[in-house]
């Protein structure tokens, strides 16, 4: 819904004055960035992403009015940083592909965008070896296709390699039944021999997830309880909500969050979902479908 505003009187026109000194110094401003040069669009501290347009609008009876709309564009831009997170991952991929491949070590097959098209490219060809990110294109992600393939095809052989530090992503692997698990920091060289050593019947897996920094304290000193809260945090779910999810009254929610505030040191739980996300800690979850759409 877009916030329209008609100034007419001298009042009103003070105001948009006003407003338009502080969008013009916004990089002055207390956390709010300028996005773009071209279109009038900003990102305030507590997450949104707003576009702003101003035109002349001549009414009926010959009255010009300045015509000022704001238009929230927030799912938009999250969409748009998704966008560029997978395409900076498949770049990689296709890099680690490449590399596999001119080893000489293994043939490449197929590559593919989509995690849950997998399976169905395991039912047309023989395949030995799957190199699995979690993050990909598609509904689902790289463990929960693993769990498919490995229930219908479990002679193949299933390794998952990712950049992301989320907390869950560990468990969830062993519980889908892949046969390795490790990070990407690691060299090609070591990842050839984690591969190797899985083809020959291994199972290679961390023995727990990295530590992740976050503000002032690790993350291993959040609890398993913080975690579920803070991951509906990162899903953008409010007190109740968040309750409401977990089966627990309001009060006790508010109260894990004061502890990983003060634990962490952020200010408010914008700044920390910000915080943890940028740092893969928690990824969070995006829903399937998506409607996104503005008016200007």
């Amino acid at each position: 819904m877009d916030n329209l505003f008609r100034t007419i009187a001298q009042s009103d026109l003070q105001t948009l004055a006003e407003l338009q000194d502080a969008l013009s110094d916004c990089d002055a401003c207390s956390g709010v960035i300028r996005l773009s040069q071209e279109r009038q669009t900003y990102l305030f501290p507590d997450g949104k992403a707003w576009r702003y347009r101003q035109t002349e609008v001549k009414a009926e009876d010959g009255v010009v009015y300045t015509e000022a709309v704001f238009s929230d564009i927030t799912e938009l831009y999250n969409k748009n940083l998704e966008l560029k997170v997978q395409i900076k991952r498949l770049n990689a991929i296709s890099r680690e592909l490449k590399w596999l491949s001119d080893s000489g070590r293994y043939e490449l097959v197929t590559s593919l965008n989509g995690a849950d098209i997998a399976i169905l490219k395991c039912c047309q060809q023989h395949i030995d070896l799957i190199l699995m990110d979690v993050c990909t294109l598609g509904n689902k992600d790289g463990i929960e296709a693993a769990a498919e393939i490995k229930a219908k095809f479990p002679n193949i052989r299933i390794v998952i390699v990712t950049s992301m530090f989320e907390v869950s992503y560990l468990e969830r692997a062993r519980a889908a039944g892949v046969d390795s698990f490790w990070y990407k920091d690691i060299s090609p060289d070591a990842l050839i021999d984690v591969i190797d050593r899985t083809m020959a019947g291994e199972h290679l897996f961390p023995n727990e997830t990295p530590k992740v920094k976050l503000g002032l304290a690790e993350s291993t000193e959040l609890t398993a309880k913080e975690i579920e809260v803070l991951r509906l945090i990162c899903d953008g779910l409010e007190y109740d909500e968040i309750a409401e999810k977990l089966d627990i009254a309001e009060r006790t929610v508010k109260y894990h969050v004061s502890n990983i505030l003060s634990k962490t040191g952020y200010a408010n739980r914008t700044r920390l979902a910000i915080a943890v996300t940028n740092k893969k800690f928690i990824v969070p979850s995006i829903p399937e479908e998506q409607e996104f759409s503005t008016t200007e």
